[in-house]
């Protein structure tokens, strides 16, 4: 099999939530883990991801097979895990899951369709390459989070 396409959701895909079976449920693992930022929910009734800008690996594209192969991408050295697990103000953890698949494709054209996400144009959501922490190491991980906000800028300085 080559390398699983990694993604973490945190709400109604997680196991349990109303789309896990219909986008989800053949995923050939599922594994708690966490990333950092915040969770709030839309006025629709569904949660929303931020996270910091810092941290985003890659935005998506419409060139879905080049973003898969970015689940291989090495998380960079400045993202330690000491670091990435001390969160800074305003950005804490989000828990979920990591669910891994065995092709990636059919997974990223639906759940772009389900997340309102449109490559290179506004969208409700934004597929971005995060890490993410699971089982003692950081990987890269797509998911789906709302657009940065400045008003969760970070206390941290470096």
């Amino acid at each position: 099999m080559s390398s699983p396409f990694r993604l973490f959701v945190y709400g109604t895909l997680k196991q349990g939530g109303e789309y896990h079976d219909r986008f989800c449920s053949d995923a050939v693992a599922v594994i708690p883990c966490l990333v950092q930022g915040r969770i709030f929910e839309r006025p629709e009734g569904y949660p929303t991801l931020f996270v910091p800008p810092g941290i985003i690996l890659a935005h998506g594209t419409a060139d879905r097979e080049a973003d898969a192969a970015r689940c291989n991408d090495p998380v960079p050295p400045h993202l330690s895990p000491q670091s990435y697990l001390e969160a800074c103000p305003p950005w804490g953890h989000v828990f979920g899951q990591l669910m891994l698949f065995r092709k990636a494709l059919p997974h990223m054209e639906r759940l772009d369709a389900l997340e309102d996400f449109f490559p290179g144009k506004p969208s409700m959501y934004e597929r971005v390459l995060v890490p993410v922490w699971s089982q003692g190491q950081l990987l890269a991980s797509w998911t789906y989070v709302s657009p940065h906000s400045h008003r969760f800028e970070s206390d941290c300085r470096t």
